[in-house]
């Protein structure tokens, strides 16, 4: 990521210029000369000089489209290949539009019909695949190799990548990390798309960190999404603001954002997290048969206490932690005895520690200072998880 922020520290995007589509076709064709062993005089034989190739590959011409369609040929670049290669602005802008509407079809098709190109931009392509489906080792590979050609890219190449660059630390939980990026692409032109993802990850890191500002980008965002008429993703987005209002305990943002969804697994679940902050019990018996999110189910498994579901919380993994989601979580409330939950905090400390949930840690430290008053134990655990959560607020 330093190499992103270096580059993006020392330069001014502009997000509104029209890409290139030349400058990816003479990459192509070079990377495909190259790889069939073929010279420029080979490649053009009786089809044009090779300063007229070499200027193509080098982008130096907007080249006559009857020689590009025939090199692209001898090249093995199939006429599908073709299209896609011509238009690869456009397939991007198509791309970005259907993450944004979370339709991966569209985004797997232009994968698929592009496989063997290796040009930035098609990587660019595989890159929002893999974070999409969750292939976060893949996708890592992937910013590896683009950050080592961040200085050749296009301006609205490099935006593209910087937002998505953006997603992959929030997906991997580097939510510092995701800010710091997002602040350095404050007030550069985006198109509408774009600019969706750029303040939903705004609005969602703001979310997992507690920030105070997390009301303000929630409202920005609102305005965006409706505005390009995608009213089918706002439920989500007001999902995640009732989530934030149980968290900093705030009643008018909770009860705002009730008033805003419509989805009744959404607003069940919110009014069983509610119930359980309040422990108003018959409310919960009240939901606990209605719909209601995965992770409202297996609190309520742990409220039933039965020692087969308890068994089975245990066994989660912490990698499902999500905005209303801690595996963590649950397996705490779990477990039955005083110092089986004091050595799980102790060992979970430096996992909230690096993904910074300050929910979580700021809950695992209020059962710290309980138990310590019930019977003083491991008072060098509870120190240096105060003194972290203390850093934290600071912030």
């Amino acid at each position: 990521m330093s190499i992103l922020l270096d580059i993006l520290s020392q330069k001014k995007l502009d997000g509104s210029i029209h890409a290139s589509n030349q400058e990816i076709i003479g990459i192509e064709i070079r990377r495909k000369r190259i790889e069939l062993s073929c010279t420029l005089n080979g490649l053009c034989f009786e089809l044009c000089s090779p300063s007229y190739l070499c200027k193509i590959e080098r982008n130096q011409i907007v080249a006559n489209r009857y020689i590009l369609a025939e090199i692209c040929r001898r090249c093995s670049i199939t006429d599908d290949q073709q299209n896609m290669l011509f238009h690869s602005y456009d397939v991007l802008l198509e791309a970005i539009k259907a993450y944004v509407k979370e339709d991966i079809g569209v985004i797997d098709d232009f994968v698929a019909q592009g496989q063997g190109f290796e040009n930035y931009r098609y990587r660019i392509l595989q890159f929002m695949k893999y974070i999409y489906t969750g292939d976060l080792y893949l996708a890592k590979d992937i910013y590896n190799e683009l950050a080592q050609l961040l200085a050749t890219m296009q301006d609205f190449d490099m935006l593209v990548f910087s937002i998505f660059s953006v997603i992959l630390e929030y997906k991997e939980r580097n939510y510092h990390e995701a800010r710091e990026i997002l602040h350095k692409l404050d007030g550069i032109t985006m198109n509408s798309n774009l600019s969706i993802l750029y303040s939903k990850y705004l609005y969602l890191t703001s979310i997992m960190l507690l920030k105070e500002d997390a009301p303000f980008y929630y409202h920005d965002l609102v305005k965006k999404i409706t505005e390009a008429g995608y009213y089918y993703l706002l439920e989500d987005i007001h999902y995640a603001l009732g989530i934030y209002a149980l968290k900093v305990d705030s009643r008018f943002i909770f009860n705002y954002a009730l008033g805003f969804i419509q989805n009744e697994m959404h607003l069940n679940s919110l009014k069983y997290l509610d119930a359980y902050k309040r422990k108003d019990m018959d409310q919960i018996d009240i939901l606990k048969d209605k719909p209601i999110n995965h992770f409202c189910e297996l609190l309520n498994l742990i409220l039933d206490g039965k020692e087969g579901n308890l068994e089975m919380i245990l066994h989660l993994s912490s990698v499902n932690d999500d905005i209303d989601f801690s595996a963590n979580l649950l397996k705490y409330l779990a477990l039955k005895s005083a110092d089986e939950k004091r050595g799980f905090i102790h060992k979970t400390m430096d996992y909230y520690k690096t993904i910074d949930d300050h929910y979580v840690s700021r809950y695992f430290m209020l059962e710290l200072l309980r138990m310590n008053q019930e019977k003083p134990h491991n008072k060098e655990t509870l120190t240096t998880f105060y003194n972290y959560y203390l850093k934290h607020e600071k912030k």
